[in-house]
């Protein structure tokens, strides 16, 4: 990756190339104006985001996969316990 040294401006937002907010992104330092956005938009079909935005929504993504992995963790536990005591209920019988 190319960098200019003498620019050192942060970046104002991303175009989400694919749409998705792990896909391919293309920084901006300066926000394009909404013709930029919308032509861009139309012809190409890559979204432009800022990036307390892109913030934002990362951040709610990684939770609700959090949340996702601890469901799935507990459901996988609830199965086990249904498992055992079935076979708990066999060795009574």
């Amino acid at each position: 990756m190319i960098v200019d040294q003498k620019l050192n401006k942060g970046f104002a937002g991303v175009y989400l190339i694919d749409g998705e907010l792990d896909g391919t992104q293309l920084a901006t330092t300066v926000k394009p104006n909404g013709f930029r956005r919308l032509m861009t938009r139309l012809f190409i079909g890559w979204k432009w985001i800022s990036v307390q935005q892109l913030k934002a929504k990362q951040k709610k993504a990684a939770e609700e996969a959090k949340a996702l992995a601890e469901a799935k963790a507990e459901a996988e536990k609830a199965e086990k316990e249904v498992i055992r005591l079935g076979e708990e209920e066999k060795v009574e019988e």
